[in-house]
């Protein structure tokens, strides 16, 4: 893997990719061959989450909905909260062959006080600093399907020929673009390190 002569670090907003919505903090660390190492600062998110079969495609859309009703003002302080990049999705095997789905919104370290959800589908969450491998791919991807899972084959052989140690277990992916952009789309597949306890 090619290390950088230094790390290049995005502040909250600052990584071109997220255009002007408000990012996470990370900093770039290396970069090889199709992939590059990233490593996140502590941040909260809001969740919702899903369990499905294996075998079956999962639509992004209520997921979507339960967390922008959230940030729309259905919180217990009714206020409204800017959109902000990524959107995330974390899979994790279970058992009995199905997946834990999760979707998430970074919450601004901004607010001063966080406002709770008040749905039961909802909740907050604060992620300690985590470091993923990263891929970088176009296209929609509007749930969890095949194309998903073809794109975390493509990181994972890429690692494995770099040698490299990863997160078997899950995937994240993160989508930065809106519905209506028909072009030009940045979407992410990540594996966390193998080196440490999964952030999600």
């Amino acid at each position: 893997m090619k290390q950088d002569e230094g790390v290049e670090k995005a502040s909250e907003g600052s990584s071109s990719f997220y255009g002007n919505l408000i990012c996470p903090a990370f900093t770039t660390v290396s970069k090889g061959d199709g992939f590059e190492k990233r490593c996140y600062e502590e941040s909260t998110w809001v969740t919702t989450s899903i369990q499905a079969s294996n075998n079956q495609s999962t639509s992004f859309r209520t997921m979507f909905q339960n967390l922008f009703k959230y940030i729309s003002g259905e919180n217990d302080q009714n206020v409204k909260i800017p959109m902000t990049a990524p959107v995330l999705v974390s899979v994790k095997s279970l058992p009995e062959n199905f997946r834990d789905i999760k979707m998430h919104f970074f919450v601004p370290p901004t607010s001063l006080v966080i406002p709770k959800p008040t749905s039961d589908a909802v909740k907050l969450e604060k992620y300690p600093k985590f470091c993923a491998y990263v891929r970088v791919f176009g296209g929609y991807q509007m749930g969890v399907n095949k194309d998903m899972f073809f794109q975390r084959k493509q990181l994972t052989d890429a690692l494995d020929k770099a040698g490299l140690k990863y997160n078997e277990k899950n995937l994240i992916y993160a989508g930065y673009n809106s519905p209506f952009k028909l072009f030009n789309r940045h979407n992410e597949i990540m594996v966390e390190i193998d080196s440490q306890e999964s952030a999600f």
